[in-house]
């Protein structure tokens, strides 16, 4: 690094990760930058070869790579934190070992923007969306343009593994939010509302990684139960934004959005229907397209044509 103060960390947590972390790490090291950039990786006490992997390629590259393992699992939020304080530059890029950058020129791209728009705080891109499962890509990608909390608030299209953002925002964000004080399962969305409220953040129109949809990960669950606790959660997150900025017109759209995603879940994958009924009427929202989802989920007919139409939609995107 010829002495230079480092410019980016790329923050990297992985656990369970052997059959991709290796893509990975090589993302990072190609890219093209003319500022000294470092990569720290949080191992979370992997059961497979993560580690291992890991070590080797912290072996060939000690000046790029700072390898944090643990011998205990952290749990993602406790170790994407412990991760985030080793990084020493100052702009952080995300990259989970599970996805991996194709653009050689993301990062010198991002920080060009950054540097000469100090009103602007964060940066992303879009993705290509590989599923895995099906071993293939989506037909469209994903990532677009949002310029405020009320647009966030409606719908994330901020992929992770695109986005470079100012250290000192997030350390903002810990300061002002104290997202520890919660049991939030994600790490990431509750940072885009913050920085969107708090500064400007720019979309760079380019194809810059793969994200890769795992059959069991914490957000893309095949287990109903594990997906309901995460759409909760998610919940839980829109609402406390929308009270810390006083955004309380978007409430009901809010609870709508929720329960589209849960009635989804019902109808593709045989949810509780009373589970979704209890929730509903405990709801003190009241919304006349929450009363139609009722409906749909309550009426077997209903609810067999709406498998149908959704399944089929399903594949389109695919």
């Amino acid at each position: 690094m010829n002495g230079e103060a480092i410019k980016v960390s790329v923050l990297m947590i992985t656990y369970n990760h052997e059959k991709y972390i290796s893509s990975a790490i090589e993302g990072v090291l190609m890219q093209k930058t003319t500022f000294p950039i470092e990569l720290v990786i949080g191992e979370d006490c992997s059961l497979d070869s993560t580690r291992t992997i890991c070590e080797m390629f912290f072996r060939k590259f000690s000046n790029q790579i700072n390898l944090l393992p643990s011998e205990t699992n952290h749990g993602m939020i406790n170790n994407f934190i412990r991760t985030l304080e080793a990084c020493k530059g100052d702009y952080i890029a995300l990259c989970e070992g599970d996805d991996y950058w194709i653009d050689p020129l993301k990062l010198q791209r991002q920080v060009d923007f950054l540097e000469s728009h100090l009103d602007y705080g964060m940066t992303y891109s879009k993705v290509k969306v590989f599923i895995e499962g099906t071993n293939r890509y989506k037909k469209q990608s994903f990532g677009k343009s949002i310029s405020s909390i009320e647009e966030l608030l409606l719908g994330n299209y901020i992929p992770t593994s695109t986005v470079l953002f100012r250290k000192k925002i997030y350390y903002s964000y810990m300061v002002d939010t104290q997202p520890y004080r919660f049991k939030w399962l994600m790490g990431d969305y509750p940072m885009w509302l913050y920085f969107v409220s708090e500064s400007k953040i720019k979309f760079l129109d380019n194809i810059v990684s793969v994200y890769r949809i795992l059959e069991n990960s914490v957000s893309h669950s095949n287990d109903t139960n594990r997906d309901l606790i995460f759409q909760r959660s998610t919940l839980e997150i829109k609402l406390f934004f929308m009270r810390r900025y006083n955004l309380l017109k978007l409430e009901r759209k809010i609870w709508e959005h929720y329960f589209s995603m849960r009635a989804n879940k019902v109808i593709l994958h045989n949810g509780n229907i009373s589970e979704f009924n209890k929730e509903l009427s405990n709801c003190s929202v009241h919304s006349n397209i929450n009363s139609i989802l009722y409906v749909l989920v309550n009426h077997s007919i209903l609810r067999g044509i709406m498998r149908f139409y959704l399944s089929k939609k399903e594949l389109i995107l695919k």
